[in-house]
């Protein structure tokens, strides 16, 4: 069994920053890393956006991950993956052929990130009884974003100055050292604080046995539905936010030079966000909130309806004030929902696959609600669009309710 005498707060937040470094590189740098090498945006967006399919098999991996192995092993294992990977790849940029060796190194890396969420949920919610994860809840989300924000702005900054000395693929070796560092020593930190799990999972069940006993959660549909719908409107805020930044204003954007959309979108508004999530982190662990989801949802509506307040014509302060208000409610709701997930996860007898299967349906909804976005915008208008937002929003608040009167998962 776990090794339950080890404090939580020792190893939630390495393992969890942990889990943050690699899907920064290929979520955020890759499709820039593309750019640089000489692709067009449509090939870099398609390569980069190909790039998260194994996050998509997490369904397939979990099944091996709970037969084969204690989840602190895949979770070294991984770690070593990491590090390998991360090491090629930097070295990838010296080769014969950048872009495919680059390419193969990032697939390999996306497994082994993906491989990596699984055991280290699996741990979360197998450690931790429910109270602890409401406390630790916020805390496992700042990390995750915070290891995104530092490794995407701090890489960036890097390339952009070692730029002007350095050849590109020269700039990005060296900005890319300190992360593959950062790997190396959380590696080391997680190996030593992970609570040690000594018994070889011994679930012999088929792959298809193995993921009919983890759905095995009252509600099944609606859980689904919930999971996919419930921050749809977030997504495709999300994507469409720094095009509604740069576009002109007979487009009906604000035309903001890229400085501030960086300072804004890049900086400011992951700030407000990861913000948003502890605060929330700590109401959950001291019980100071008794909201239910639904009213979450009625806040997330009300922080859409703040686009439509903002206008070209405004002072620079007052559009990063609404926009940063839009984010601190984006992360309040967000913890949230993942505490709702992970009490969803609970109720099944194989929490690590059912988790892997939940946060499956949750990234497909990011994927799906993020690429129709920009095609909605284009077709609308952009205010229009934050108006659909609105109504969308409004029958998102509806379904929840109907979910929590028929639902005792959450």
């Amino acid at each position: 069994m776990f090794n339950r005498k080890c404090k939580p707060r020792s190893w939630v937040p390495s393992m969890h920053f942990t889990q943050g470094l690699p899907a920064a590189i290929i979520m955020q740098l890759s499709v820039i890393m593309y750019k640089q090498m000489g692709l067009s945006n449509s090939l870099s967006a398609l390569f980069s956006s190909l790039l998260i399919l194994p996050w998509i098999a997490k369904i397939f991996i979990a099944p091996f991950v709970e037969r084969h192995f204690s989840k602190k092993l895949w979770v070294i294992l991984m770690q070593l993956g990491f590090i390998t990977s991360v090491a090629l790849f930097i070295a990838s940029f010296s080769s014969n052929s950048p872009l495919l060796i680059s390419s193969v190194c990032l697939v390999i890396l996306g497994f082994c990130s993906a491989t990596y969420d699984i055991a280290s949920d699996g741990i979360f919610l197998q450690v931790l009884d429910e109270k602890q994860q409401a406390f630790y809840v916020g805390i496992k989300t700042f990390c995750y974003h915070s290891a995104n924000l530092v490794t995407k702005t701090g890489v960036l900054w890097l390339v952009g100055l070692l730029s002007v000395h350095y050849s590109l693929q020269g700039a990005w070796q060296i900005s890319l050292l300190p992360v593959l560092i950062g790997f190396v020593l959380f590696a080391t930190i997680n190996v030593i604080t992970i609570p040690n799990d000594d018994v070889k999972c011994k679930n012999t069940e088929s792959f298809f046995g193995i993921i009919k006993q983890a759905s095995n959660i009252p509600n099944l549909l609606w859980v689904l539905g919930f999971v996919l719908l419930f921050q749809a409107p977030f997504y495709m805020v999300h994507k469409v936010a720094p095009l509604f930044f740069m576009d002109s204003v007979s487009q009906g954007g604000l035309n903001l030079p890229m400085s501030k959309v960086a300072a804004l979108y890049g900086l400011f508004g992951p700030i407000c966000f990861i913000s948003g999530a502890f605060v929330s982190g700590l109401l959950l662990s001291r019980k100071v909130t008794t909201l239910k989801l639904v009213s979450w949802s009625l806040l997330l509506a009300a922080s859409h309806a703040l686009f439509l307040c903002i206008s070209a014509s405004d002072p620079f302060f007052m559009q990063v004030m609404i926009y940063g208000l839009t984010k601190l409610a984006a992360g309040l709701v967000t913890a949230q929902y993942m505490f709702a997930l992970l009490k969803i996860a609970n109720h099944s007898t194989l929490k690590t696959t059912a988790y892997a299967i939940i946060t499956t349906v949750m990234l497909f909804s990011s994927l799906f609600f993020a690429a129709i976005s920009g095609m909605l915008q284009t077709i609308l208008g952009y205010r229009d669009f934050f108006v659909m937002l609105i109504l969308v929003n409004f029958v998102i608040v509806l379904f929840t309710a109907a979910f929590q009167r028929r639902s005792s998962v959450i």
